[in-house]
């Protein structure tokens, strides 16, 4: 109920500011999909994650950042709200803070990188600690995006229970820009 709440909360906060522009991006890979948006100048931005092993391994939820620009590099410091169910780990809420990054090479080609984490004990409820990483390659051709990497993210066991990878592999990503 309390990842409902904040869903709606974040949809309230972007859409009662003014509207800017953003890039809108979908990511789709076997076992990771997301939706996000990221502000083209200064401003709040957000994101909704779902990744999965299995059916019966998961981690899904909301993100919540603002974006700094700084010349060619472009910070997104937030934080996400996770359900993550594991048998191996367990099951409840994560709170991973991070950092996303984004270096303009040139107009069309960009590397983007991001790693949010948890420490174990820390900002949840039964689980151990979690850690999302990624890199990737952007190619904007307005209004398209595409950017292509890998992803990673590892849930650690507590109290006994071992720890358990959810992803570690390639992901492509599409998306448009207004």
């Amino acid at each position: 109920m309390k990842i409902g709440r904040f869903v709606v909360a974040c949809v309230g906060v972007l859409l009662s500011g003014s509207v800017q522009a953003g890039n809108y991006a979908v990511f789709l890979s076997e076992k990771y999909q997301n939706f996000s948006r990221e502000p083209t100048g200064t401003g709040l931005g957000f994101t909704i994650d779902a990744s999965h092993r299995r059916n019966d391994t998961y981690a899904i939820g909301p993100g919540l950042g603002l974006s700094v620009p700084l010349g060619a590099l472009s910070l997104f410091v937030g934080g996400k709200a996770l359900y993550i169910h594991s048998p191996a780990a367990g099951k409840g809420v994560a709170t991973p803070v991070g950092v996303a990054a984004n270096v303009r090479l040139s107009n069309m080609l960009s590397v983007s990188s991001r790693l949010f984490y948890t420490p174990k004990a820390a900002f949840n409820s039964r689980l151990g600690g979690y850690v999302q990483t990624g890199i990737g390659v952007r190619m904007n051709v307005d209004p398209a995006i595409v950017e292509v990497g890998w992803r990673y993210e590892r849930i650690a066991g507590r109290n006994g229970a071992s720890g358990q990878k959810l992803l570690n592999g390639p992901y492509v990503g599409l998306g448009f820009t207004f």
